[in-house]
């Protein structure tokens, strides 16, 4: 009979290649049929549990004024908010099962497969004139690919090499081919974000205050010289960069090409507007599950026509409409809390655990601030492998701590 190290070991693969591959639906049934097999064999731990404790949270937050709407709709709210807690709880199990230099092996391998099923769905006979040109036939990578390139270099500058060397470059060359050509706003503020703090750049030590200040003061002049530079053409990657700000500030537009250009910041402006009709017990907790948001016109999305939409691109937004100023605040502390106890903590068990401790700030922080763009912890597609891998990393992190302290325990 085939172990469960062996079944979760399968799904991970499945996993990653359904996330790119097929619908969400999928990808969210294989997780859960993760959870279900761990759960199964070991039972439900208390420490998964204690870190569920937010999510849990804001999905009762939900529910409180969730009466008021349409059942359907309430019912497609629960399992958008409980889609991140089942993929966050796969890559939490699977750390019972996969050894951190396992699991950098099989996510780098998958990166290289996912990076290469990318590359090879171009059509290289075509006459591109740009790597833009590329992008704009196949979209974006998998986030497997930003993912396993970072693992891939913070172990090679560390000396620690997964592969012999041949195979190790040609891994580097294909991740990093991929990126280029798949490079956009968000897949480059997810790779900077996870080299910075993944490999431990910023630290509460002597010199972290400076460092920030001065990362801060850099990315306060290039948003502003962004925003004071012009570029005539709006769909290439400079000219997305260069309206990034215009893009995601909440603002009316009444001219339809307007509203076309700047989407987000239109979506965000409406989903504004009806939190604002909301009650005080409304902007406290939220209207609840099934709420959305009439925008005034009719518009496309997928195969159907909508005049209301039910979640945003600025995930901060929907987060008050639904479980309010409450849902918000604790959304926002979960993140910084993680952060800030990974980047203060000074006690390292070992090699393994210092990079769960680095790799996880960047994922906080990488969610964070990406909710305000696609979602964040709510992006139940794009953003998966992200969740996926921020559970994993907890996990594998206390299960160092458990075996070194049990190992202290029987020496003394």
């Amino acid at each position: 009979m085939i172990s469960i190290n062996k079944i979760e070991y399968y799904l991970v693969f499945i996993f990653a290649l359904a996330n790119y591959f097929l619908p969400t639906e999928v990808t969210f049934s294989i997780a859960l049929l993760g959870v279900i097999f761990s759960v199964w064999g070991r039972g439900i731990q208390k420490e998964h549990l204690q870190v569920l404790t937010i999510p849990l949270i804001l999905l009762g937050l939900g529910f409180i004024n969730a009466y008021k709407n349409d059942f359907t709709l309430v019912v497609k709210d629960v399992y958008y908010y409980f889609n991140p807690i089942i993929v966050f709880s796969f890559g939490y199990v699977c750390a019972y099962y996969l050894s951190v230099d396992k699991f950098f092996k099989v996510w780098i391998v998958l990166g290289v497969i996912l990076a290469l099923a990318y590359l090879f769905n171009h059509n290289w006979g075509s006459n591109y004139t740009s790597v833009r040109d590329m992008r704009l036939e196949e979209g974006v990578a998998s986030y497997v690919v930003i993912i396993a390139l970072v693992i891939h270099l913070i172990k090679i500058a560390r000396k620690e090499y997964l592969f012999p060397k041949p195979i190790r470059y040609t891994f580097l060359a294909i991740l990093s081919l991929s990126s280029i050509i798949a490079v956009s706003r968000t897949f480059l503020l997810v790779f900077i974000i996870l080299i910075v703090f993944g490999t431990g750049q910023l630290k509460f030590k002597k010199y972290f205050i400076l460092k920030f200040v001065l990362i801060s003061l850099m990315g306060l002049v290039v948003t502003f010289a962004l925003v004071n530079f012009q570029v005539e053409d709006r769909s290439s990657f400079m000219g997305k960069l260069l309206n990034s700000v215009d893009e995601v500030a909440i603002s009316d537009y009444n001219d339809l090409g307007e509203i076309n250009n700047n989407w987000r910041g239109f979506e965000a402006f409406m989903g504004w507007e009806q939190i604002n009709r909301g009650n005080l017990l409304e902007w406290i907790v939220g209207q609840g599950f099934g709420k959305s948001t009439p925008i005034g016109l009719e518009i496309q999305l997928g195969e159907e026509y909508f005049t209301e939409i039910p979640y945003f691109h600025n995930g901060y937004i929907t987060l008050i409409l639904k479980t309010g100023i409450i849902g918000l605040l604790i959304y926002i502390g979960f993140f910084v809390r993680l952060s800030i106890k990974n980047l203060k903590e000074e006690f390292i068990y070992n090699d393994d655990y210092e990079i769960c401790k680095n790799i996880i700030t960047g994922l906080a922080i990488t969610l964070l601030l990406t909710t305000f763009i696609i979602s964040g912890w709510l992006n139940k597609s794009t953003l998966a492998p992200v969740i996926f891998s921020l559970g994993y990393f907890i996990s594998a992190k206390e299960n160092i701590k458990d075996f070194y302290e049990e190992e202290n325990i029987e020496d003394n």
